[in-house]
């Protein structure tokens, strides 16, 4: 009888079995389920059910919002399609959902205009059209920095991208305006569970830049339609995130709003699902991580504040790329489980993998360069 994880394994797809060659779309619905599947992937369920649910759950709280990230996917892949991405690039996800988050950010840290149907008009669709097609070129460029790291790019591009975009509308005042972010420090009444639980499901919402009992309750329903285990690990993180920030003395309208929370649910997820194992651990090192981002979020909000950009996924990210490296020097980490991922191309094997950008040029190649490339992000967005 197989264990949880060699079953996991064994599901599967290994990333050579996906055929060589620029990726092409024969047809709408197959850049629709793309698209969608690329939202699913922000919470690493790659489940085009999953992600529209994702954007079901956007909606409730702003039309605009859910529509803005299901466009800034479609920008995305569109825009690696014609840079002539590799295919391995674009069936891994990791190009849909960073333009995805970018659409949703944009609409949710910039005033809102009602007479324009939730958005400033032409200049801010044009504006995340901008911003979601940045980050497909920066997921090339961040590929080269970290792939000698063997660390995947993750939400990096988006961070980068809607960090240069929202503080240029400082400037640029005929596209939209941006929400000025403040330290919330008024407490609110109420008892301790009900603010940890509340922070808890806020923190889902928070993932997507949303705030709400329903959207926060849809987006778990979209982890647990895929993997129950990712549903546990993420509920895990975030509850102890967010516990901690009570405990920590975090401002109360802070935790309840779950903005420590969310952070923290991703990281859980990563270093859960990355190594794949169930050994006490392993658990432990994952929640570890959790907590660890709940630290990162309240010292990044100290820094970002004063600027007037949000913190977005810069915990997440950070610490995840510290985890991974400091696995290695830690013997009481599953590293075997680790390295049976490895051998499923979640990460790249060598220093020589080719920029996740470059084009086959002839049949030769193809073997010896597509093959190894885009397995920077790979597997790591399939279905756990």
């Amino acid at each position: 009888m197989k264990t949880s994880s060699e079953y996991e394994l064994s599901e599967m797809p290994s990333i050579a079995e996906t055929p060589n060659g620029p990726f092409k779309y024969f047809s709408v619905v197959d850049l629709a389920k793309q698209a969608v599947s690329s939202i699913g992937g922000i919470v690493f369920q790659r489940n085009w059910k999953s992600g529209l649910l994702i954007v079901l759950a956007l909606s409730l709280n702003s039309w605009a919002a859910g529509l803005a990230c299901l466009f800034g996917s479609v920008v995305s892949i569109l825009t690696g399609m014609a840079l002539k991405s590799g295919r391995r690039v674009q069936d891994s996800g990791i190009l849909g959902l960073n333009g995805a988050l970018a659409g949703a950010a944009l609409v949710a840290f910039t005033k809102d205009n009602s007479a324009a149907w939730g958005l400033s008009g032409l200049l801010q669709w044009l504006w995340i059209a901008l911003a979601a097609a940045t980050c497909t070129v920066m997921v090339s460029g961040f590929d080269s920095l970290l792939r000698p790291r063997r660390l995947p790019v993750l939400f990096s591009p988006f961070c980068a991208a809607t960090w240069v975009f929202l503080a240029s509308l400082q400037q640029f005042r005929g596209v939209a305006t941006p929400v000025h972010l403040q330290a919330a420090t008024a407490a609110s009444a109420g008892s301790v569970l009900l603010t940890v639980l509340e922070g808890t499901v806020n923190g889902f919402a928070q993932i997507f830049f949303q705030q709400g009992l329903l959207p926060g309750l849809f987006i778990i329903l979209a982890i647990t339609l895929n993997s129950r285990i990712s549903a546990l690990l993420s509920l895990g993180g975030c509850f102890l995130a967010t516990a901690g920030s009570l405990l920590f003395g975090a401002p109360d309208p802070m935790i309840r709003s779950g903005v420590y929370g969310s952070n923290a649910a991703l990281t859980a997820l990563l270093l859960g699902g990355l190594f794949l194992f169930l050994e006490a651990s392993g658990w432990v090192y994952a929640l570890a991580g959790a907590l660890l981002s709940a630290v990162a979020s309240a010292a990044a909000a100290t820094v970002f504040q004063p600027l007037g950009l949000p913190v977005l996924f810069l915990p997440f990210v950070t610490v995840s790329w510290l985890m991974m490296a400091a696995m290695k020097g830690f013997h009481r980490v599953p590293a075997a489980s680790f390295f049976a991922v490895l051998a499923h191309d979640l990460l790249p094997h060598a220093d020589e993998l080719p920029r996740l950008s470059t084009p086959v040029q002839d049949s030769e190649d193809t073997e010896g360069t597509e093959a190894a490339s885009d397995s920077m992000e790979g597997e790591l967005w399939q279905a756990k």
